[in-house]
């Protein structure tokens, strides 16, 4: 399964011991912070995770939000998680339905380890389905021309199981896309990726 192979990159154990030597060294860093709690997260460790993400607030940190954005007639169209503020929100909500229902059928399965919330099963594709690279690709999706590829630019390193739906969205939608977040640039084309889901 897709997902698990992209996890084989993840050791809590060592991830735990870096991000502590870490927070020595830049104590103010928020991201720090955010590291070590989704470690906790990633582990089962709720309490953990939660205690840091604690720390977190007590010390007047806030975590970036995640944000991801596309360029549409020379204006930047951005979106975060669960984003209803844009004017198209309605028209973007009903195409990432369909796209999502395209998707399964050809083989994207959520990946919901890769929520690092303690919530029920149900609720992980919830959250899964608006990521902002989701909404940002769906604009694309209905705003540019069948030519055009589509170019996405994300604030923080893409998640697993939007890496795994944009490989599948550029097989369906038969688009190219490009997606820049902090690890480089990960293009997609008719179900194939250049990262090879090492991102």
């Amino acid at each position: 399964m897709e997902s698990s192979t992209r996890q084989l990159h993840v050791n809590t154990a060592v991830g735990r011991r870096v991000a502590k030597r870490i927070l020595a060294v830049e104590p103010l860093d928020p991201s720090t912070f955010v590291l070590v709690s989704n470690l906790y997260s990633a582990s089962g460790r709720w309490h953990c995770s939660e205690a840091t993400r604690q720390e977190m607030r007590e010390k007047g940190m806030r975590k970036q939000p995640c944000q991801s954005w596309i360029i549409h007639d020379n204006e930047i169209h951005s979106f975060q998680v669960r984003d209803v503020s844009h004017l198209q929100s309605m028209n973007i909500y009903r195409g990432l339905e369909v796209l999502l229902l395209e998707c399964m059928r050809s083989g994207y399965e959520p990946g919901t380890s890769f929520v690092l919330h303690e919530v029920e099963d149900h609720q992980k594709k919830d959250l899964l389905f608006c990521h902002s690279a989701k909404l940002t690709a769906t604009y694309g999706l209905l705003m540019t021309s069948l030519v055009q590829v589509i170019r996405i630019v994300k604030n923080v390193h893409v998640c697993g199981d939007c890496h795994s739906f944009l490989k599948h969205v550029s097989a369906v939608s038969e688009r190219e896309i490009s997606l820049r977040d902090g690890s480089g640039f990960h293009f997609f084309s008719d179900g194939q990726y250049s990262c090879r889901d090492y991102c």
